[in-house]
């Protein structure tokens, strides 16, 4: 990570056999409670640090602590100061004795959350939890052994806190300007020094006092509600018709979860048309960064009580996401929806957002070679997409100030288009209060849609190369995404494009990575492109330059043909009854279904019986001969359109004639034509 690191561990005693009292669940909370007087709060004020987290790890020998922080360039020049504020926090929490208000109430709302807890994405993910709860819970816990607080107990709990002291800790601090040491680790191939921590350091942090800290209050949100009274729209959601100007109200009420008391709410907010540059995307990346950082301290008690937010800077604009017990939801949306729109920030904080960010962006290695390639092929054919290179041009630039942000959102956000769907266990009526406080607090103009911003997939004029160097200093590394575009799909492409994904999948992760070896990230399938699908291969190694793998990669699609012109009727029925098995798979928890809907909504559709129209039509297919004509339209046809991103190491020259860069990944974008935003449902 480009942010230097402190990292602290501490020995304590173990308790994994104690875990109906779950005294780790008292620590995790004092110790990530980020509200009023916390420890986080103070760093950041303090300009020591921007983030703490930690972890524990739990054995039948001990259980080991480790607090991380993520430093400021001051506090990675005074560890010694991080460090007394860690313990000065940690003696204010030990003063207090263990609170056992807190303690109930983290009781409370663990068996709330118990009693409505969600399945996980995928059943092999509760097998594997199962599995592991069986070798640390008697049989009577293993479904409850790692929620419920049973049986507090607040001896354990102060157990665990008398170990967190200076003189059962080890520290370890990483920065960037670090240039070596006299030691070397050869599995990491790292320099390194190891030393004593300083004994008046020891001592001081020892000696003290709580100064301003305070223990953490009792959780103040624990949902009372586990009866859900809303009722449902039916199988998919409906518009409501309201008097609100400005903003298009989409409702579910209650879906397959019926018995959830909670509810999410997603909102998208696109402004005009020529709010698109380089400038306002850096400016909406700060935005969504500063609130996440500002409204930290005030969210904390909603967010310790099952209630979460994101906010997220899109190509088109803004998307808000609430999810939760329903009891608090609305209070939720109108606190973040007020930060949102108030963007009331000062110098500091604006400065240690900034500068975070921009630690963030230029850090290449972050991602890996592909990933960078899959961001150049997002900037040669989105609307409104830029470069990380562009928007840290803005970021860096004198001009960038908190006055320019405040000027510039001010005009971005005067008019909006807005979006909202409610689903669960909220009301019509409730879900219109709270579309109206919405408009209220964004206090914008409506913004038609025919002049709202949306972002669009360019075809390219002709087969378009774009030919990069890897941003990754001295990896070896090159990486070719081929990107073939088969356009907007009706139902029955669809269908043909999900069993073309299928079958061809395997056959390049076998002949590109097993057979040929030219790297070990290797992938291909059909991917929704915005409305347009598009067959992609991702290749990653060092084996062989781009141009040479781009033609291995044709060599394999274009013989892939004779394969599926020779397909038995025996192997299709296979993939065609693989391609029943998902689309009759449900949704397994709220989350996935509210995302199956928002998608059809974010994209102004009304497709909700999708998989109803493709299973149809799946049944009555018995041929693969309309999977070899698209095939061969989008893969081998003169007329193709394709996009290929190929990424050089630093060792290898770029081709003279496709030389380019991430401004020629945006001037070949201006080069095509635009594809319409429509999602096609009918059967044809």
């Amino acid at each position: 990570s480009s942010a230097p690191q402190l990292w602290m561990m501490f020995s304590l005693p173990a308790v994994s056999k104690a875990y109906r009292a779950q005294p780790k669940s008292y620590l995790s909370y004092v110790l990530g409670y980020n509200g009023a007087h916390s420890l986080k709060s103070t760093l950041k004020k303090k300009d020591l640090a921007t983030n703490v987290n930690f972890q524990i790890d739990d054995t039948s020998a001990r259980t080991l602590l480790f607090v991380i922080f993520s430093l400021t360039p001051k506090g990675a020049q005074d560890e010694n100061a991080v460090a007394a504020e860690f313990f000065r926090y940690i003696n204010a929490v030990k003063q207090s004795d263990v609170n056992m208000d807190l303690y109930k109430s983290l009781q409370g709302y663990a068996a709330m959350d118990f009693d409505f807890r969600e399945a996980q994405d995928s059943v092999m993910d509760t097998v594997s939890s199962l599995a592991d709860s069986m070798t640390s819970f008697e049989p009577r816990d293993i479904i409850a052994g790692d929620t419920l607080v049973q049986e507090p107990n607040s001896t354990l709990v102060s157990q665990l806190l008398a170990g967190v002291t200076p003189t059962n800790m080890e520290m370890s601090l990483a920065t960037q300007g670090f240039d070596g040491g006299s030691l070397f680790d050869k599995w990491y191939n790292v320099k390194f020094d190891q030393k004593k921590i300083p004994a008046e350091w020891v001592q001081n942090w020892a000696s003290l006092n709580g100064g301003d800290y305070k223990s953490p209050p009792p959780l103040k949100y624990v949902p009372k509600n586990s009866f859900p009274t809303a009722p449902s729209a039916g199988e998919h959601p409906v518009v409501l018709s309201t008097d609100l100007k400005g903003i298009e109200v989409w409702w579910q009420g209650l879906g397959s979860f019926k018995k959830m008391p909670k509810a999410s709410i997603r909102v998208k907010l696109q402004p005009t048309k020529e709010s698109a540059s380089p400038r306002n995307t850096a400016n909406a990346m700060m935005h969504v960064n500063l609130l996440q950082s500002t409204m930290e301290e005030q969210l904390e008690d909603l967010q310790q009580c099952g209630l979460s937010y994101a906010a997220r800077s899109l190509n088109d604009g803004y998307q808000l996401e609430f999810d939760g017990y329903a009891d608090f939801l609305g209070e939720l949306v109108k606190q973040v929806t007020a930060g949102f729109s108030a963007r009331k920030y000062d110098d500091a904080a604006f400065h240690l957002v900034k500068q975070s960010l921009i630690d963030q962006l230029s850090d290449k290695t972050s991602k890996m070679p592909f990933e960078h390639a899959m961001d150049v092929l997002k900037v040669a054919t989105e609307v409104g997409a830029y470069s990380t290179d562009e928007i840290l041009a803005e970021l860096n630039s004198t001009s960038f100030t908190l006055a320019s942000f405040q000027s510039d959102m001010s005009h971005v956000m005067q008019s909006l288009r807005v979006t909202a769907f409610f689903y669960g266990d909220v009301t019509q009526d409730k879900s219109v209060a709270i579309a109206k406080d919405l408009l209220t607090m964004l206090n914008a103009k409506p913004l038609p849609k025919e002049d709202a911003l949306e972002t669009a997939v360019s075809k390219p004029a002709k087969e378009t190369v774009v030919a990069v160097r890897n941003p990754i200093q001295g990896d070896t590394n090159h990486a070719v995404i081929s990107a073939y575009q088969f356009g907007i799909p009706t139902i029955q492409d669809r269908v043909h494009l999900v069993l073309l994904g299928m079958m061809v999948g395997p056959a390049v992760y076998d002949t590109l990575r097993t057979q040929q070896q030219l790297g070990y990230v290797v992938s291909g399938g059909v991917v929704a492109h915005l409305p347009v699908v598009e067959l992609r291969v991702v290749v990653q190694g060092a084996k062989a330059p781009p141009q040479e793998v781009q033609q291995r990669i044709e060599t394999l699609l274009h013989g892939f043909t004779t394969k599926l012109e020779t397909m038995t009727p025996a192997e299709f029925a296979t993939w065609k009854s693989g391609m029943r098995s998902t689309l009759l798979r449900k949704d397994q928890n709220i989350g996935q279904e509210v995302g199956t809907m928002w998608s059809t909504i974010y994209t102004a559709g009304t497709c909700f019986d999708k998989k109803k129209k493709e299973l149809a039509y799946l049944a009555q297919l018995n041929s693969t001969a309309p999977l070899v004509a698209l095939w061969k339209k989008a893969i081998t046809s003169e007329h193709r359109d394709v996009y290929v991103v190929e990424m050089f190491n630093d060792k290898t020259a770029l081709p003279t004639a496709n030389a380019s860069n991430l401004a020629g990944a945006e001037a070949a974008k201006g080069k095509g034509e635009l594809y319409p935003n429509q999602y096609l449902c009918e059967l044809q």
